[in-house]
């Protein structure tokens, strides 16, 4: 099979991920009902689990939903989700393995004027799974459940983290302009978080936003990128 016509994607794969999102979510929800008493060391596993499997069954069907409503826009998402669903073994590593062997080479990709943008929409996806796999972490580690501990007070600040980066980086593929603007913000708030906060804040003012602009200026090459499946 060649690759798709431009605006495509590979729909039996949006499918999968509407499968293995729902699937993830049910496994969740068995898990849960699985942990056993009042033993923290028994409850570690299973809890860490039910987190890593919730967390990634919910972005599965956020990807699988932009992907049907947004087309290629929606590339960023969908790549991000295929590399973390890799720790997932064995099933999200299979559906890893068979995007990088079907699916990769048949979906366009977007034109290059844009790819620093998009690229930076994934490294927010990815920040913000990154983010959201150090809150399972820490609140795996809470003992006992306390949710006064240091750990959960940790868990919870990489938690709301993660559904901030999450959160823009899904509008950056909805609307170019208010993912432009609420970027910013968050640029702005990063920022303050010194050292690896900073640093990514530079990288956005220095190395993206200009690019950013530059395609919000052109209407044409921003209807490139938006097309629908």
């Amino acid at each position: 099979m060649g690759p798709l016509a431009p605006g495509q994607l590979y729909r039996p794969y949006t499918a999968l991920l509407f499968a293995y999102g729902l699937l993830s979510l049910l496994w969740a929800v068995v898990l849960q009902t699985l942990i056993p008493g009042p033993s923290p060391l028994l409850e570690m596993q299973p809890a860490f689990n039910v987190d890593l499997h919730l967390f990634l069954g919910a972005a599965a069907l956020l990807a699988a939903v932009l992907r049907r409503i947004r087309g290629v826009a929606a590339l960023p998402a969908s790549i991000a989700l295929t590399l973390g669903m890799a720790l997932d073994v064995p099933f999200g590593s299979a559906l890893t393995i068979f995007w990088m062997i079907r699916v990769l080479n048949l979906e366009r990709q977007p034109p290059s004027r844009e790819r620093t943008a998009d690229r930076y929409t994934t490294g927010l996806f990815l920040a913000g799974f990154g983010c959201g796999l150090a809150a399972a972490v820490f609140r795996w580690l809470l003992p006992g459940g306390r949710e006064g501990d240091v750990f959960g007070i940790v868990a919870a600040a990489y938690g709301g983290l993660s559904l901030l980066l999450l959160a823009v980086a899904t509008l950056r593929c909805l609307s170019r302009q208010w993912g432009h603007i609420l970027t910013f913000a968050l640029n702005v708030l990063l920022a303050l978080l010194l050292p690896v906060g900073t640093v990514a804040s530079v990288i956005w003012f220095v190395g993206v936003r200009q690019r950013e602009r530059e395609i919000l200026a052109d209407p044409h090459g921003f209807a490139v990128t938006a097309e629908f499946d």
